[in-house]
């Protein structure tokens, strides 16, 4: 009896883990492409200062 409570909580403790695992890549995923968005903004930025300044 004791033995079935034990694997049923190692399974739930499993997937407690797994998604923790799986929300963390995709936030930091999320926040790698929204880094990119704001490099790309200000590059475009710069770029219309250099044309500015010619």
């Amino acid at each position: 009896m004791w033995e079935v409570i034990g694997g049923i909580a190692l399974l739930i403790g499993c997937l407690i883990v797994w998604g923790l695992i799986l929300g963390l890549d995709a936030r930091e995923e999320r926040e790698r492409r929204e880094l990119e968005e704001r490099e790309a903004e200000l590059r475009w930025m710069a770029r219309g200062f250099a044309r500015r300044g010619r």
